[in-house]
């Protein structure tokens, strides 16, 4: 297996908890689990746009942007619909 970049040990490490939750199947255990799945989400997006350029594949972005976007939850999904769009990814 290819070992995740060192940015990703955050979300990950959340999505492993969210994870646990979800297989304890239990109400609370769900409901946990999708605040922790959310959680990782807006970690992962609020990490990569504050990484330099060079980690993000080149990817450059207006300053005025990234404040944007890391403003709250709902501008980080704005910017993981920008990235799937311009990689040509669907959202699955």
């Amino acid at each position: 297996m290819t070992p995740l970049p060192p940015w990703t040990d955050g979300p990950f490490e959340i999505l492993v908890h969210a994870e646990g939750h979800l297989r304890g199947g239990e109400d609370f255990d769900r409901r946990i689990a999708l605040i922790s799945f959310d959680n990782a989400i807006e970690v992962a997006i609020a990490t990569y746009l504050t990484l330099h350029p060079i980690q993000r594949g080149e990817r450059k972005y207006k300053n005025d942007d990234v404040e944007k976007w890391l403003a709250n939850y709902h501008s980080k999904l704005d910017v993981l619909a920008i990235e799937l769009t311009e990689r040509k990814l669907p959202w699955q």
